[in-house]
């Protein structure tokens, strides 16, 4: 651009408009290389909003995810109970039933069934104990220590879709830790939900074998192949704690991941 407009001060030099001396050509080849500097000012400012909103796009459908996944939890709690209903009619065939041999295959089948429910979890807040009772019965499964001490009244002023984003997302990440470990003992979660000095204090700690780097925002890098597709489960929990003005910690010590949220109260 800076040449072209050079060039066309030349051609116009015996005209009213010529501008093909040193000082025009100055001036002029200045002007547009102050409009090149502009245009890539504006052209990095909206790629930089591109990422954002390309960013901000991916944690809006985890959050949708992680409601969605609410919701399919709360419809399984009400199949749960018309399975417990059920039960009490098994009860009452088991009790007529006089072949010891029938009775024992059904006392052993409502066990069995009995055995899938375990997992409940009760901490005051109906929401989080839907949301708790299913990553539960899911550590159950797949052989994962999960320990819970939870004050549930605490998040009750927290928006649905954010709570199960933040509960969701931060025991997703532990249990992914978690099922890497070969060793089934090692295989260990905790939460805790707690008040302290006028703070809701929420923390995740899961044993890991990984080596752990954390970028400059606090963040643990990634060891996937898609690095951007992932890493926006943390991103969200720190979104959301900043909404309610509180703050994330992360710190990775002794084989020990630990993810830390302190809210006001």
């Amino acid at each position: 651009m800076i040449f072209l407009v050079s060039n066309l001060g030349f051609l116009g030099t015996h005209t009213p408009l010529q501008f093909g001396g040193s000082p025009a050509i100055f001036t002029m080849r200045t002007f547009v290389d102050l409009c090149g500097l502009l245009l890539i000012e504006l052209y990095e400012n909206q790629h930089y909003d591109h990422y954002l909103q390309h960013d901000l796009t991916l944690m809006n459908n985890m959050v949708q995810s992680q409601y969605d996944q609410y919701l399919a939890y709360q419809e399984s709690v009400a199949l749960v109970n018309q399975r417990f209903h059920d039960l009490k009619h098994q009860l009452d065939t088991i009790e007529l039933e006089e072949d010891s041999t029938k009775r024992k295959a059904y006392i052993e089948k409502i066990r069995a069934d009995i055995s899938q429910f375990k997992a409940d979890v009760h901490t005051d807040n109906p929401i989080l104990d839907v949301i708790l009772t299913r990553k539960n019965a899911y550590c159950i499964a797949h052989q994962i220590d999960f320990t819970c001490i939870a004050d549930g009244k605490l998040l009750n002023k927290i928006d649905t879709m954010d709570l199960c984003s933040l509960v969701g997302n931060a025991l997703d990440n532990a249990i992914e830790s978690a099922e890497k470990i070969s060793d089934t003992k090692k295989r260990l979660i905790k939460l805790r939900l707690t008040q302290k000095a006028g703070f809701i204090v929420f923390t995740v700690d899961n044993y890991t074998e990984a080596q752990i780097e954390l970028t400059a925002e606090n963040l643990p890098k990634t060891t996937k192949k898609d690095a951007l597709s992932h890493g926006y489960g943390l991103k969200s929990i720190q979104r959301i704690t900043a909404k309610y003005a509180g703050t994330m910690t992360i710190k990775n010590n002794n084989h020990w991941f630990s993810l830390r949220i302190l809210l006001p109260q």
